[in-house]
């Protein structure tokens, strides 16, 4: 590996669909724990991050930190430690194995005594979580810069339930947490009070251990709300269950057995998969297809917002996207995994209109008669967790983004096009009626008497101003092309059926050649840049239009060479692209999902070599990052914005990478 090729990720995600946990890589240590996986699950209801600190640590002094990473295509991360004569392994994760307990972490720790003499270390888990409310969320604020921490507060208890467990709760909050102790046995402590907080330990004293000899420590830590229950009793029916559910998970398995069969999980998991023979590229694949499992949530207790993938594990960017949706749907397609993209397709499908904000009056009061929409099957942007449509809003007004049509209807044709025969009529038979009237048909109607889509938000997520005016919307080239690759897969998906949707298609490539081309045959960044300034219109998206077969020959090679010209990253030695020349700061990113895309760009125009180089820079950059793909690559080499991403990496590396 490129010795220029270094570790910048801060965080790293443990999930399992049911909820998630972050681990710090600088702390070394997991500082939350969230209890849905998504950001918000409505306009008012943010997730509850309820920890500060989770750590199973040796009552010796540390040496140098040792490795860190995923086991390869895996949820599982793995450290290693010195502590003298010690040997310290740690495996952290959320079990998928047995059923994937809903929302439950699983700290393990392997000690080995490399010495010549017998040692007596102690192991100690300290488990700072907290019950407490954290601040009250702004309903207006989309969930960027809330601090949504919960703290301790005045009465929050931690008692025992048993000789290797403790409960721990508050009078009048919603969140308890049961902790159970695994392998060794443990003396365990509730200590702190309430002003300094209250924490959880595991003591676990390793008596005489005798050189070569290794064992096993670790705990569980389950959470319940009070959502899922009714009654004043709920915390001691909760305690109940997630200690049933615990015991169900573990039962009297030692550690390392609940690790061989976490392990085994993903084995089979990947067991559809494609082998790449470059062990890089492998080893990104592997856990490119991990990070979109662990993405994809499945929430017994919300069947409603089961299905979504979102956008990234961490942070504001916990949300489901229809864009970055369709690129990790068509990445699980190609991998492999073809009922996680069916339950992904199901999820969008799904999805109920904002009542709140009306959108399709938004977009009527944008059209002319004769064109205006009946519905519309997707968001409009993305969804809350509860599944209902949300958009991005800020001062200016919504996002409405007509590519999410168009990417979601190849999304479904690629899903329904690789089912078993049996199995991709039966989803045709149930989803096709919507598909066609709420997705394709709107596309039709969309497409203006250039041949181009409506102005709207696309890719770049460009707000609309509200009263409706010439704003940030135009008619990017992004948005006709979406449309294009949509309709066209649709088409063949219908076969003898699809012939309206081929003609649709075909005025689309007419509109696009037509009106988006500069005098060299490049394919434009939108109809109004080109129109009012030519030299500016360039912005990197455009080389789906040569992925999807919009163009070819001379206006293909123009694309891509204009684009990989005008917007070379900034980044030294980078053969990638930023996104655009508009100016501001994420324009000028260098941004992995294009660089991806460009892979198959360059292949397309006849440059297997410049792909090659492409798709090394992303491996190794993603390589030294735990295998993840970050959102964007800054000038130091540093991933900026969310990391790991889904769509927008993971899905798109599948696609440059697989066969």
């Amino acid at each position: 590996m490129n010795t220029r090729f270094h570790t910048s990720a801060p965080s790293l995600p443990l999930a399992n669909g049911t909820g998630t946990a972050i681990y710090d890589t600088r702390q070394r240590r997991v500082t939350g724990f969230f209890n849905h996986p998504y950001k918000k699950r409505t306009s008012d209801e943010v997730s509850a991050d309820l920890c500060q600190s989770a750590s199973i640590e040796l009552d010796r002094p540390v040496g140098a930190p040792g490795e860190l990473g995923y086991v390869n295509g895996t949820g599982i991360l793995r450290e290693t430690s010195r502590h003298g004569e010690l040997q310290v392994e740690k495996f952290q994760f959320m079990p998928m194995a047995h059923g994937g307990p809903e929302r439950t972490l699983v700290l393990l720790a392997k000690i080995t005594n490399t010495g010549q003499q017998p040692v007596s270390p102690e192991a100690v888990a300290t488990l700072d979580f907290h019950v407490g409310a954290g601040k009250t969320p702004d309903p207006h604020d989309q969930g960027d810069g809330v601090d949504h921490k919960w703290y301790g507060v005045e009465g929050e208890r931690i008692l025992s339930a048993g000789a290797d467990t403790l409960v721990e709760s508050a009078p009048g909050q919603p969140h308890l947490l049961v902790y159970r102790n695994l392998g060794e046995p443990a003396e365990v402590r509730a200590t702190g009070d309430e002003k300094s907080g209250r924490l959880a330990e595991f003591h676990s004293p390793l008596s005489r251990l005798a050189p070569g000899e290794s064992r096993w420590v670790g705990v569980m830590i389950g959470h319940e709300e009070q959502a899922h229950f009714q009654g004043p009793d709920w915390q001691q029916a909760a305690a109940a269950e997630v200690r049933e559910r615990l015991g169900e998970y573990a039962g009297d398995a030692a550690p390392e057995r609940l690790l061989a069969d976490e392990m085994a999980y993903w084995q089979s998991f990947h067991a559809s998969e494609p082998r790449l023979e470059n062990p890089d590229r492998e080893a990104v694949y592997r856990q490119s297809t991990a990070f979109l499992k662990m993405g994809q949530v499945r929430e017994p207790d919300h069947p409603e917002s089961s299905g979504q993938i979102l956008a990234s594990l961490k942070d504001k960017w916990a949300r489901a996207w229809v864009r970055d949706m369709s690129y990790a749907t068509v990445g699980l397609v190609r991998s492999g995994h073809l009922e996680e993209a069916r339950r992904a397709i199901e999820f969008m499908l799904r999805n109920e209109r904002d009542r709140d904000h009306d959108y399709l009056a938004m977009i009527n009061d944008s059209l002319p008669e004769g064109r205006k929409l009946d519905g519309y099957g997707v968001s409009v942007c993305r969804a809350f967790g509860s599944g209902r449509e949300e958009s991005d809003w800020n001062d200016h007004g919504p996002n409405i983004e007509f590519d999410d049509l168009g990417l979601f209807l190849w999304a479904f044709s690629e899903v329904a096009g690789r089912l078993p025969e049996a199995d991709g009529q039966a989803f045709l038979r149930q989803h096709l009626p919507a598909v066609r009237d709420l997705v394709a048909e709107p596309l039709v109607r969309l497409t203006d008497d250039k041949g181009l889509i409506a102005p709207d938000s696309s890719i770049w997520e460009h707000h609309w101003t509200l009263p409706l005016q010439y704003d940030g919307r135009r008619q990017y080239a992004y948005t006709t092309i979406a449309a294009f690759q949509g309709l066209s897969r649709f088409a063949e998906l219908l076969g003898e059926q699809g012939g309206r949707y081929a003609e649709a298609a075909g005025r689309l490539q007419e509109g696009v050649r037509r009106h988006l081309l500069h005098g060299g045959g490049a394919v434009a960044s939108s109809y109004e840049d080109l129109v009012n300034d030519p030299p500016t219109a360039y912005d990197a998206a455009a080389l789906e239009a040569v992925n999807w077969g919009l163009v070819d020959g001379a206006e293909a090679r123009a694309t891509v060479e204009s684009l990989f010209s005008r917007l070379a990253s900034r980044t030294p030695g980078s053969p990638g692209v930023v996104r655009n020349d508009d100016g501001n700061w994420y324009d000028s990113q260098e941004w992995l999902l294009l660089d991806l895309r460009g892979v198959e760009a360059r292949r397309k125009i006849g440059e297997p070599e410049k792909a090659e180089q492409l798709l090394d820079w992303v491996t190794g950059w993603s390589r030294a990052n735990f295998d993840g793909i970050g959102e964007l690559l800054d000038e130091k080499g540093n991933f900026e914005g969310p990391f790991p991403m889904a769509g927008f990496g993971p899905g798109a590396y599948i696609l440059a990478a697989g066969k």
